[in-house]
């Protein structure tokens, strides 16, 4: 009976140990962004391809623009602000793709947006810059960059 009554003991304290110590520790949501380059992006004035330069800038703020967006440089002079959270710029070549993390918004955080912009060589078009709000669950944004556009799939 003692030893019985030791056996139950050691299991409600494993079993509550365990149910408090799920709830501490709970893995964020995780968003991924992947930008894919098509091989004929940013032709130059012969039609030759190029690498493009890109930016992922997180915003707490939807509508956020990028304070040089109407100059076509719109990966120039980020920096983390009130309404940004982060920002990653790569130079990517035809073919290539880039991957950006980050964790998804909770309950107790606010939205944020995800805001992809690329600068090519024939300026800024009507979809240079993307913008997507991140989702609350594990998510993969997928955008694709072609010739003198970005593309979201």
């Amino acid at each position: 009976m003692r030893n019985y009554l030791i056996l139950v003991l050691l299991f409600f304290n494993v079993s509550c140990s365990q149910f408090f110590f799920d709830k501490e520790n709970v893995q964020p949501k995780r968003c991924e962004i992947k930008v894919t380059a098509s091989r004929d992006i940013n032709p130059d004035e012969r039609n030759n391809s190029q690498p493009v330069r890109v930016c992922i800038i997180e915003s707490k703020r939807a509508g956020w623009q990028p304070p040089h967006l109407y100059e076509g440089v719109i990966c120039s002079d980020l920096t983390s602000t009130a309404d940004v959270v982060n920002h990653e710029t790569y130079i990517i070549a035809p073919g290539q793709n880039r991957l950006y993390r980050t964790t998804c918004p909770n309950s107790e955080t606010r939205p944020r947006w995800i805001i992809i912009g690329a600068e090519f060589q024939q300026g800024i078009g009507a979809h240079s810059v993307i913008e997507k709000e991140i989702p609350a669950e594990n998510s993969i944004i997928h955008v694709a960059v072609e010739k003198t556009s970005l593309i979201s799939l």
